[in-house]
């Protein structure tokens, strides 16, 4: 769930405390609250750093990264400022985490609408770029390989998903199956839950047994870095519980 940017723009773009507290509505009147957590943004340091927030804090950049990424004419000034920051900052998680959103801009062609005088058509503005995505995440991986973190296992294992879409789009399935094994063998040293490393083990079983003349057939109908955002948007949604209903006596 992003909590950055929304409908009323960003909501922590004012240096201060913040208090952030999320709610969740079960069945009926059950409304259970979180604990509260502070986040504190501060002034920026230097002169370059608050130019660089006054063109961060834009709707251009707010809609790409709730887009996660997009090559709209619109959005274009956002999507460029984002990648140069990605860039700038490599070498830290912020730049690792820009690079994934730039990056996800570059794995699918972009289509734009043109009205013609009878209707309107979809025209490929933009094709997909896969190189050009990995080479964008290469420091990101090596981040998250040093750093070693539980608290980044989900993030790295959607780098890596993001990378495996990129590769086997390339033709490339055992690269794609070492980046895999890779990442199995860095979340078992960081504790992952022993489903999660089997569903990686699996798939770098299924990518790497798939003929190379049929990988495109697959990255077609298994796009896994949408499979993986899926998967962890509906984890954290809990099943609501059905209330048994009362039968009702005829006399």
């Amino acid at each position: 769930m992003l909590i950055s940017y929304g409908r009323y723009g960003f909501y922590f773009d004012v240096p201060g405390e913040y208090h952030v507290r999320a709610l969740y509505q079960g069945a009926g009147d059950i409304l259970i609250p979180s604990n509260v957590h502070r986040l504190r943004v501060g002034t920026p340091l230097t002169r370059d750093l608050d130019r660089t927030a006054q063109d961060y804090f834009s709707y251009e950049v707010g809609m790409n990264i709730y887009l996660e990424g997009s090559r709209s004419q619109h959005l274009k000034k956002g999507f460029d400022l984002l990648r140069e920051m990605s860039e700038k900052n490599k070498k830290s998680l912020l730049g690792a985490k820009l690079s994934m959103t730039v990056a996800n801009g570059l794995t699918q062609p972009f289509f734009h609408v043109v009205k013609t005088d009878e209707h309107l058509k979809l025209d490929q503005a933009f094709k997909a770029e896969p190189r050009e995505a990995l080479k964008l995440t290469e420091a990101a991986v090596d981040l998250y390989r040093k750093t070693r973190q539980k608290s980044l296992n989900l993030s790295y294992r959607q780098l890596i998903s993001q990378r495996v879409d990129c590769l086997v789009a390339l033709e490339r399935p055992q690269a794609a199956v070492k980046e895999l094994d890779q990442l199995h063998k860095d979340l078992t040293r960081t504790g992952a839950n022993a489903p999660v490393l089997k569903q990686i083990s699996d798939l770098s079983d299924t990518i790497g047994a798939t003929p190379a003349h049929k990988i495109e057939q697959y990255h077609t109908r298994h796009r896994l870095w949408d499979r993986v955002r899926t998967h962890d948007q509906l984890a954290t949604k809990k099943p609501r519980k059905s209330r048994p209903r009362k039968k009702s006596s005829r006399r």
